[in-house]
């Protein structure tokens, strides 16, 4: 396991360099920098700007530059902000995580809750019942379920605040609206994989012995049927991490997501390969660790060498 573990990681170090490159290189082939819109500035101090950000010198230099300071743990300085770019992610990135865990329990309770029902309902109208609404969402953008959210419960009913994240009640909406494509994932792992174990023979083998159906399905059944969502958690993760952009400037938040919306709008170029960067460690961590769970919770997965 150790070997594999150190394999990933220079493997996921190798991914990280290279979509870091391809980012560097796309920002850079777009006309123009980040001065060139402002009248305010004189020919001298857009002279000046330039050639404190390095705007003024080749591509590949810049490239050059921007590898030496990032392998010196630096990322740079915010244009837009002024302030260093590990400082602003550090600051906003605890924020976005917080409303990703939230978000996280709420998809994982409730997925495999809506899954597990139905899987072993009886009643067709329950399964019909949460097919559409997996289906449903799937289909539907968690912006446009945030927009839905956000008038009816905070602008119409004002049951519930819409701006940032004081409150435990500040995170209902957002978490709700985030949550709700994982929700609709799990549940249909969750149905289709409890359906299969239930027909396993150890499963009727542990029912003739006289346990509990309740003792049955979460000893054995549920054990047995949650390794497909072990193995979706680690994505799902790093993606509620990560933050939903759209829904975190609906709402305000001052997380990493709104953060990245901002630095684009504003071509503010260190910010954005800061928030790169630190997106694809984090997803590229997290799928590391969900292989090693899932090996652990399966003995039967073997890890490559």
């Amino acid at each position: 396991m150790f070997k594999y573990t150190v394999k990933r990681a220079l493997f996921g170090a190798l991914t990280l360099f290279i979509l870091a490159t391809i980012t560097f290189f796309l920002m850079k082939s777009i006309p123009g920098n980040p001065f060139n819109g402002d009248k305010k500035l004189s020919p001298q101090q857009l002279a000046q700007l330039n050639e404190k950000y390095h705007l003024d010198k080749p591509v590949g230099e810049q490239y050059v530059l921007y590898l030496k300071g990032l392998l010196q743990g630096d990322l740079g300085i915010s244009i837009a902000r002024k302030k260093n770019v590990g400082d602003i992610i550090f600051k906003c990135a605890p924020v976005t995580m917080r409303l990703g865990m939230v978000a996280f329990c709420i998809a994982i309770v409730v997925g495999i809750t809506l899954g597990t029902i139905s899987a072993l309902s009886k009643k067709k109208w329950v399964s019909y019942f949460i097919t559409f609404f997996t289906t449903l969402g799937v289909s539907v953008p968690s912006f446009l379920l945030a927009l839905l959210l956000l008038m009816l419960f905070g602008v119409w009913l004002r049951w519930l605040p819409i701006v940032g994240l004081q409150t435990p009640k500040h995170y209902i909406m957002p978490a709700t609206a985030i949550a709700l494509y994982p929700i609709s994932m799990i549940a249909k792992l969750t149905r289709s994989s409890m359906g299969e174990v239930m027909k396993q023979d150890y499963m009727v083998l542990a029912k003739s012995k006289g346990s509990s159906s309740i003792s049955v399905i979460v000893k054995h059944g549920l054990r047995n049927a949650l390794l497909p969502v072990v193995t979706y958690a680690g994505p799902m993760l790093a993606f509620l991490f990560s933050g939903s952009f759209v829904v975190e400037t609906l709402f305000s938040v001052p997380g990493i997501g709104s953060e990245f919306v901002k630095s684009i709008n504003g071509r503010d170029y260190s910010m954005i390969m800061g928030c790169t960067i630190f997106l694809g460690f984090l997803i590229i961590t997290l799928n590391i660790i969900t292989d090693l769970v899932s090996a652990l919770v399966d003995p039967r997965i073997k890890l490559g060498k």
